[in-house]
């Protein structure tokens, strides 16, 4: 079989592995967001892409770190690799280091898919700069899987500023090695999807425990902070004085 060839090739979507994935996410419940933190788990998530736009970028990895009880749960951590179908740019490679070889060694975007959605939930979702990971796996899922799944995920890029008590962090989302640095936090393998998984699942159990001493205590709440800050973002972007 030719290269070409190779990366044209489609797997089968009723697999065990696809069917079974539909099946889970039909009857699984939503997690219940106004019980506390504690009675909940968190999948916070990360991806490796082929572009920096989400709606045209493939995956290459999913990396998924559960939080727990107040807990990151090492042991059902996990990186998917995804084989896109062609594989990416040399640039693009220098950035996340997975070189073709690997690429082509990942699995079908339903096979990867239906893997992560049957780990990842049911759990509240999690990521930093959200929104882009949120729809580069929506549309995925969409594509592979015949899956709707939310877009509105818990961002903590958003909610440490509006959880910190420095003005000058308030009015601004930083890149996530700010707040590693900020905290000290040690990162490891940084641009991999399991690496930055676990570094943000650190930040999560600090947005907690922070949200805690606010008097926050459910999802509900978090959501709210986080609206509120995207919405005093907007008015300051427009030149707004927010009276």
């Amino acid at each position: 079989m030719s290269f070409g060839r190779w990366w044209s090739r489609k797997t089968d979507s009723d697999s065990a592995v696809v069917r079974a994935a539909r099946d889970h996410w039909r009857h699984i419940a939503k997690p219940e967001e106004r019980a506390p933190f504690s009675a909940l788990r968190f999948s916070v998530v990360d991806t490796e892409t082929t572009g920096l736009d989400p709606y045209q970028a493939e995956l290459l990895s999913i990396g998924t770190c559960p939080v727990e009880r107040g807990a990151i749960v090492l042991t059902d951590s996990l990186e998917i690799a995804v084989r896109p179908r062609a594989p990416s740019g040399h640039e693009n490679v220098l950035v996340h280091g997975i070189g073709h070889a690997q690429q082509a060694a990942g699995d079908a975007q339903a096979e990867a898919l239906g893997s992560w959605l049957i780990a990842a939930t049911p759990g509240v979702l999690v990521g930093y700069h959200a929104l882009f990971d949120a729809t580069v796996i929506a549309r995925a899922a969409r594509e592979s899987l015949d899956v709707r799944l939310p877009l509105d995920w818990l961002d903590i890029a958003l909610l440490l500023p509006a959880l910190t008590a420095d003005p000058a962090s308030r009015a601004e989302v930083r890149p996530l090695d700010y707040w590693l640095q900020r905290f000290e936090i040690a990162a490891t393998g940084r641009h991999g999807a399991a690496a930055d998984a676990y570094a943000t699942a650190q930040l999560l159990l600090l947005v907690l425990h922070r949200a805690q001493v606010r008097g926050i205590h459910d999802v509900r709440g978090l959501r709210r902070l986080q609206q509120d800050l995207l919405s005093k973002l907007a008015n300051h972007a427009s030149g707004g004085t927010g009276a």
